[in-house]
């Protein structure tokens, strides 16, 4: 690298014959995009330094026109509008106050006037070429007279360059807060370096600070109002927010198919593109379904009835209430349906969204569900009662689901420019679901709850899920309260969403009171019920944060309670005799579900179901013939996929039976699925997660039963408390691998364990949903397993406490993990490489070879392999995957040997 001292006058005229044949058409001569001819295949997007032929220049001032204009089309639209107003404390937007967010808008990209970012695809001795982090450190070390040179040329970019004229915009406090919001836009903020004065010094072939005036003096064009007036009153929240949307924008505007190089197409450049640029993203908009009034529309002819909206002749109780809600308050709502699964929850989030819509509420949908395989189910769902209510005006509803797409694994997905991944009239349709980080900008998505919680992280892009999702309702299916760590994530979202005035739904079977509190209390301390009060809750009902409980109704007949038997066996650790259970009802002709808690178990009780009935077991129908397979989460998406559907084939509510079956499944099966078993065989496990699983037995209850199966039968396989009583050491704890079935590892309270098997052997006949609060409150009121550990005694006390401290810790650890709401953009990013949505998932992604045929026949793209197999493997270590006689493969880390095949993913 070149000397950076004072001493050098013009270091970069010597550059100054390699850009010659480069035309820049704004004041100051900078440019923001290039287009190249690239002699070393990089893309037409080739940054690199060389001498390629320059065939395509968007300046700077022209990009800034673009991006603007889309985020000035965005806040055309309300509800965008109304969020960002709530967060700057006010009852709506001022056109100055529209005028000032799209001048910010306008500077994201000023560090490109740096010396490095315009010298860096010519000539490779110049430093720190980025755009970002230049201006941070100039914006930061500038400030600090000790810093003379930085300090002399921030004091020239304020009163030569111009920004100088930007106070009265900024409003009161610090003025470079909200540059740094703004410079945030590429989904983080980078930490400053030292600043090097010689980026922001004139050369004979560019002036950074001549390029910072002509940028504001064309932005004093578009927007006048901005420069006038107090200013905007700025708050931490509205910055992530701002940067979020921001980055949607950016993205929007620098699609070139839309706006396109300067001359492509006539495309217009300098100060005259803003007017160009406007009219074509609001016409992008429409079509990227980010302005909803043709779906808006549709609603007006709604009667509001039930029948026409679901197909049902009378309303569920969820569904009632839904439609007796109040219309949506501008503060924004918060509301939390309880009804047992099956009850009709999925239709009652749809009836609500469109009210939300029809009123101009929200602008879209995300349906966060608990596993992939939920998703890909309701997403169809979604579809059909969209299509059917809005016929022609349905917006289209992406599968939000990584490595979930038809045409293309989402790592190949295409960002802005590149090759489409869809026929062209789909494209529009299509973009949000190209990138997992664009989900959250669609207008209807279904996927995992994943998405949107990393809305709340500490991650790249967390503002732009988050912003994003401010026009949404977000639906959360299937909350429980045995995971602490993503609760409290969730509940440090809805406490931005809410804050700008955001709705949001929360659905579940089995919610404790102290998580429904804890999810419903906007602010400030959770108060929760006494034990017995807890229990005495009404259920279903329907309860929003602004009112508390609002309701319950009375079950329509075809919602008529369900018996179920349960009956408590210890053969848990036998996986003969659980699929001689098994096969015994399967060749009755009854389809049975079996719920293991580990893979392991679940591999095991497969192996021993396919030596006594290999018939009845589920199966792939690959390209070879039908393959057995459990269903379980270690498969390739792909695979996944095609275990989703044979699934769904064999145990769907709405399948064509023919006879017995068994399926040998995890967790994967347990929750949000529409599937409809004849005997339910599932491990012990904590009662909300035992209800859940409990949902998936006799769900459709006219459904003509099976011969000998006419009530709802659990085998519960359960060890007895001396089990568990001999794992613990002298601290009450557990180590790894001494749990039974994973209880005290995957379900780590085992209080609530003990207590949900001593529930079920005082009253093993349950009446479904009667008995939800009495199972739930049991395993999880603080009050409930206290007792419960002081009469134990020893070991169980110190458990107690020990589980007390583990919440608390999980509680604090999401709580790192989250953004700052309250704190300064600059200050509140701090990326940390192994923030993780759930506890646990420091998996590894593996990349398989192109055209790797799997064990069902289909190419597979990508596997992943659970963290803790590879504790001590570099990161660095690639994978080596080799094919087998039988189908599988041979996978090696180091000296890590695995195996995939028909059975999923296991260490050799």
């Amino acid at each position: 690298m070149h000397d950076l001292s004072a001493s050098s006058a013009d270091p970069m005229s010597d550059t100054a014959d390699s850009m010659n044949h480069c035309t820049y058409t704004d004041a100051g001569g900078c440019w923001a995009k290039l287009r190249r001819t690239c002699r070393e295949q990089r893309g037409s997007a080739c940054r690199n330094t060389c001498d390629c032929e320059v065939t395509g220049v968007l300046s700077l001032v022209g990009h800034s026109a673009d991006v603007a204009a889309v985020l000035s089309a965005l806040l055309e639209q309300s509800v965008i509008a109304a969020r960002l107003a709530r967060l700057l404390g006010k009852a709506s937007l001022s056109a100055e106050d529209r005028a000032r967010i799209c001048t910010l808008a306008a500077l994201h990209d000023l560090g490109k006037i740096s010396q490095g970012f315009q010298h860096a695809p010519f000539d490779r001795k110049y430093p720190q070429r980025g755009h970002i982090m230049p201006l941070v450190s100039l914006l930061k070390n500038g400030r600090d007279e000790r810093d003379r040179k930085s300090a002399i040329q921030l004091r020239r970019l304020v009163t030569e360059g111009g920004l100088g004229s930007l106070s009265a915009l900024l409003g009161a406090g610090d003025q470079w807060e909200p540059f740094l919001a703004t410079l945030a836009h590429h989904g983080d903020l980078p930490a400053p370096q030292p600043a090097l004065a010689l980026l922001w010094q004139a050369t004979a072939t560019h002036d950074p600070i001549a390029a910072s005036r002509g940028l504001i003096e064309a932005i004093r064009l578009w927007f006048p109002a901005a420069f006038d007036g107090a200013g905007i009153d700025w708050t931490p929240r509205f910055g992530h927010a701002f940067a979020g949307l921001l980055t949607l924008a950016d993205w929007l505007g620098s699609d070139t198919t839309i706006f396109p190089m300067a001359g492509d197409g006539g495309a217009p450049d300098g100060t005259e593109r803003y007017v160009w640029a406007k009219e074509k993203a609001s016409e992008l908009l429409a079509r990227r379904l980010l302005a909803p009034e043709t779906g808006r529309a549709a609603c007006a002819s709604f009667t509001w009835e039930i029948e026409p909206l679901t197909g049902f002749a009378a309303a569920s109780a969820a569904q009632a209430a839904v439609l007796a809600l109040p219309s949506a308050p501008a503060e924004g709502r918060t509301c939390l349906i309880e009804d047992e699964t099956g009850s009709g929850k999925t239709e009652a989030a749809l009836i609500h969204f469109l009210r939300l819509f029809d009123e101009g509420a929200v602008d879209g949908l995300y349906f966060a569900l608990p596993t992939r395989a939920a998703a890909v189910q309701i997403h169809q769902r979604i579809v059909k009662l969209l299509k059917k209510l809005l016929r022609d005006a349905a917006p289209a509803v992406i599968l939000a689901v990584p490595g979930y797409l038809d045409r293309a694994s989402d790592a190949a997905a295409p960002l802005p420019g590149e090759a489409p991944l869809w026929p062209e009239e789909q494209e529009d349709a299509q973009w949000a679901a190209a990138r997992p980080k664009r989900y959250l900008a669609a207008c209807v998505a279904v996927g995992t709850i994943d998405q949107p919680l990393m809305g709340a992280l500490r991650v790249r892009h967390a503002q732009l899920r988050s912003g994003a999702m401010l026009r949404l309702l977000l639906v959360v299916d299937e909350v429980h309260a045995t995971d602490i760590y993503m609760t409290t994530i969730l509940r440090h979202l809805l406490d931005q969403h809410r804050s700008a005035g955001g709705h949001a739904l929360l659905m579940s079977a089995t919610l404790g009171a102290f998580t429904r509190q804890s999810l419903l209390e906007r602010r400030g301390r959770v108060s929760v019920a006494d034990h017995q009060a807890a229990i005495e809750t009404p259920y279903p009902a329907v309860w929003t944060d602004n009112a508390g409980f609002f309701a319950n109704f009375a079950k329509p007949p075809e919602h008529e309670p369900k018996s179920v038997r349960v009956t408590l066996n210890t053969v848990w650790d036998d996986p003969a005799t659980v699929a001689t259970f098994a096969a015994e009802a399967g060749r009755m002709g009854a389809r049975v579900l079996v719920i293991r808690n580990t893979v392991g178990d679940v591999v095991a009780t497969q192996l021993a179901l396919e030596a006594l009935e290999p018939g009845l077991s589920l199966a792939v129908h690959g390209r070879g013939g039908p393959v057995l397979a459990p269903h379980h989460a270690r498969f390739a998406p792909e695979d996944r996929r095609l275990l989703d559907g044979a699934l769904e084939a064999v145990l769907g509510a709405h399948c064509e039976r023919r006879g017995g079956s068994v399926t040998i499944t995890s967790q994967t099966a347990e929750q949000s699925l529409d599937i409809d078993a004849d005997l339910l065989i599932t491990d012990l496990c904590p009662a909300d997660v035992l209800l859940q699983r409990i949902g998936r037995l006799h769900r459709k209850r006219d459904r003509v039963p099976i011969a000998g199966f006419e009530e709802a039968r659990v085998i519960l396989l359960a060890p007895t408390e001396d089990v568990f009583a001999a794992c613990f050491n002298a601290d009450g704890q557990m180590g790894r691998g001494q749990a039974p079935l994973a209880l005290g590892l995957v379900y780590p309270d085992l209080l609530g364990v003990v207590a949900t098997r001593r529930a079920i052997a005082a009253s093993p006949d349950l009446v479904i949903p009667r008995d939800n609060r009495r199972l739930v409150e049991a395993a999880s009121h603080p009050e409930s397993l206290q007792s419960l550990a002081e009469e134990l005694g020893g070991a169980w006390v110190k458990h107690w406490w020990h589980i007390l401290g583990t919440n608390a810790a999980q509680e604090g650890q999401a709580g790192i993990a989250c953004l700052e709401w309250d704190k300064e953009i600059a200050a509140a990013i701090d990326l940390g490489e192994h923030i993780r949505v759930r506890l646990g998932l420091d998996d590894r992604l593996v990349s398989l070879p192109p055209a790797t045929i799997g064990p069902f026949g289909h190419e597979i793209s990508s596997l992943t392999v659970p963290g803790r197999w590879l504790s001590g493997v570099s990161a660095k270590e690639e994978p080596v995957s080799t094919p087998d006689e039988a189908g599988g493969l041979s996978i090696r880390f180091g000296d890590r040997l695995f195996v995939y095949d028909r059975l999923g993913l296991r260490r050799a």
